[in-house]
C-alpha cells in the first residue's frame, strides 16, 4: 500500500495527511506496539515524532516498519489545539487516533475526541489515511 513517486523513497509503508479545518494543532506520533520495528518520517525522510498543522499548513508523515514487524504493530496520533493563553486549565480541543490494521490495506482506527473537537479520518486508496481535526 505504498504511494508511488517521491514520497515512497523514504522506505515507508503508508503516507498520511493531517488536515486542520480550524486552528493550529500540535501532532504527536507514538508507536505503542513493536516499537523497535516501526517509525515515522517527514517528506525529507527524517525520523519524526511531532508535527505542526494549521488550516494553511497541512502536515504529512510516513509510517514505516521493518521485516520483524507484523500487523500487531499499532500507533497513536494525538492532536491538541494550541492553547488559548487566557485559559488557565486544560480545555484545549484534542483528538486521539489509535491506528492499527486488520491486514493489508485494511486499517482499524479508533477515534476519541475531547473538549468539542471534531476528529475524523478516511482511507486514501493506495496511500494510507487522511486525518481531519477541527
Amino acid at each position: 500500500m505504498c504511494q508511488a513517486g517521491a514520497l515512497n523513497t523514504c522506505d515507508t509503508h503508508t503516507w498520511h495527511t493531517i488536515i486542520s479545518n480550524e486552528g493550529n494543532w500540535k501532532a504527536t506520533l507514538q508507536v505503542i506496539n513493536q516499537m523497535e520495528h516501526a517509525w515515522f518520517t517527514d517528506q525529507s525522510c527524517s525520523r519524526i515524532h511531532s508535527l505542526g498543522v494549521s488550516p494553511m499548513n497541512l502536515a504529512q508523515f510516513g509510517f514505516g516498519f521493518d521485516s520483524q514487524a507484523d500487523f500487531d504493530v499499532a500507533y497513536t496520533l494525538t492532536l491538541v489545539q494550541d492553547k488559548n493563553p487566557a485559559t488557565s486549565h486544560f480545555t484545549s480541543k484534542a483528538c486521539v487516533f489509535v491506528i492499527t490494521a486488520k491486514g493489508p490495506a485494511n486499517p482499524d482506527v479508533a477515534v476519541n475526541s475531547y473538549h468539542g473537537a471534531k476528529c475524523d479520518w478516511k482511507v486514501v486508496k493506495g496511500k494510507g489515511e487522511d486525518f481531519y481535526v477541527g
